[in-house]
């Protein structure tokens, strides 16, 4: 599909600057790891993608409506988007987790949230907790929020490292961060795996 685009929409490149056709090249490149790390990460996960680019907002009808929060003169709507919504479905109840798209390094911080900072994932979350069952038809369960870096990993090394290395610290730099429901069939959903890659989630053998 990027070909035809080239093909159709830019001409084949037909008087674009090199500069240009360096940093579409680049670009292509991104978008193709990236799909495939998405991917992956959903062939291991019991969770399906349900909403993508969820709106909280009056003006959208086909989202989700403003969250309301405080009372009288201290009260306020909030609008946002979730770039995406997860869902898995359990003994009758769905458990939700909300997605969030980084192309940064940022990553989600418990004590921002404890400072009051970095909610707007953990208001998604629980406003769907609230709305959710009127737009997907079951009992909701917040399950999660995971900040996904959406961005091709550049690995630098004194050495060539060789392949497992390199895997793991593929892995390691593409792990989402966030936090998720400390219950067992929760994380075993979240990816079907003994040793993590995605979620944060570590296993530690005792004994």
């Amino acid at each position: 599909y990027v070909d035809e685009y080239v093909s159709k929409e830019l001409n084949d490149f037909t008087r674009r600057s090199a500069r240009f056709i360096y940093l579409f090249n680049r670009l292509r490149s991104t978008v193709r790891s990236v799909a495939l790390d998405m991917a992956e990460e959903l062939r291991l996960s019991d969770f399906e993608p349900l909403d993508f680019e969820l709106s909280f907002s009056d003006t959208d009808g086909d989202g989700l409506p403003a969250i309301e929060v405080g009372r009288g003169e201290e009260s306020m709507s909030l609008v946002g988007v979730a770039d995406r919504v997860d869902g898995w479905v359990h003994n009758g109840k769905l458990y939700l987790r909300v997605v969030d798209y980084k192309t940064g390094k940022k990553s989600f911080s418990l004590s921002d949230v404890c400072r009051g900072l970095g909610l707007q994932m953990l208001i998604y979350l629980f406003a769907l907790g609230e709305e959710g069952k009127a737009r997907y038809g079951f009992e909701i369960v917040p399950a999660g929020v995971l900040y996904a870096p959406v961005r091709e990993l550049k690995i630098s090394a004194d050495s060539r490292p060789d392949e497992a290395e390199l895997e793991k610290r593929r892995r390691d730099g593409l792990r989402r961060s966030g936090l998720i429901l400390d219950e067992a069939e929760v994380i075993a959903a979240m990816e079907r795996s003994d040793s993590p890659g995605f979620i944060p989630v570590r296993f530690h053998r005792q004994g």
